[in-house]
């Protein structure tokens, strides 16, 4: 398979370009700064590229299966929205149907599964990135795409478990946090894994009161 993955450069991007090389697959890390990406690997073409820019984008989605979408939201307002309907118009131009998109634990539906507390925070703190998510989330829902909506609860380190939480039903999901690893390791195993398709479900870490998703093709160890 042969994925791109915008926002290849942030905490959950590189990670997904790491294990989607290991599991074979043929990787273009698109990324404003191409410097960041330390990563070498015969599979792997770094693009240089803004987001916002809608020709270079098209371009770039070119030639490829399926694209992960895990852009960080920048100094300016609605960059996830507006990149990802960038992404979104791209891969209607090549014919492409396959979108993992990271988005946040809290928009729609999921602001049921939060606490007291959660909640406090994001109104307090991260409204604007929430607001952000929203409306990215409204156009894919929107495009016609088979896709995959990820809402990480509170990133953490870079500890890969390979057994996490992940659900769209409503429940309290307790404590809400989740590491970077589990996440991109979840975003490159639903490339193929597609009970996912049009779903969007939130990844947090193991809950005792909940059954857990187990990929057994994680790596346990982060490259």
């Amino acid at each position: 398979m042969n994925i791109i993955i915008f926002g290849a450069t942030g905490g959950v991007g590189r990670l997904a370009v790491q294990y989607a090389l290991a599991k074979g697959y043929t990787v273009t890390a698109y990324a404003r700064t191409p410097g960041k990406m330390t990563l070498s690997h015969e599979a792997l073409q770094v693009v240089q590229g803004d987001v916002l820019d809608a020709e270079a984008v098209t371009a770039a989605i070119a030639g490829h299966d399926a694209v992960i979408c895990s852009i960080g939201g920048g100094t300016t307002n609605l960059v996830r929205a507006n990149g990802t309907k960038n992404i979104i118009n791209g891969m209607k131009a090549h014919g492409l149907r396959r979108l993992i998109v990271v988005s946040s634990m809290g928009v729609g539906d999921s602001e049921r599964q939060l606490n007291a507390v959660a909640k406090f925070f994001i109104n307090m703190v991260i409204k604007k990135a929430i607001a952000d998510h929203a409306a990215q989330e409204a156009h894919v829902m929107t495009a016609d795409l088979d896709y995959t909506i990820v809402r990480p609860g509170g990133l953490g380190k870079d500890q890969l478990s390979g057994a996490y939480v992940v659900t769209d039903e409503d429940v309290k999901l307790k404590g809400g946090q989740v590491s970077r690893a589990d996440v991109a390791d979840f975003c490159v195993s639903v490339l193929e894994d597609r009970s996912f398709d049009g779903r969007a479900v939130s990844i947090v870490s193991k809950q005792p009161h909940i059954a857990s998703y187990v990929n057994p093709a994680s790596k346990k160890d982060v490259m």
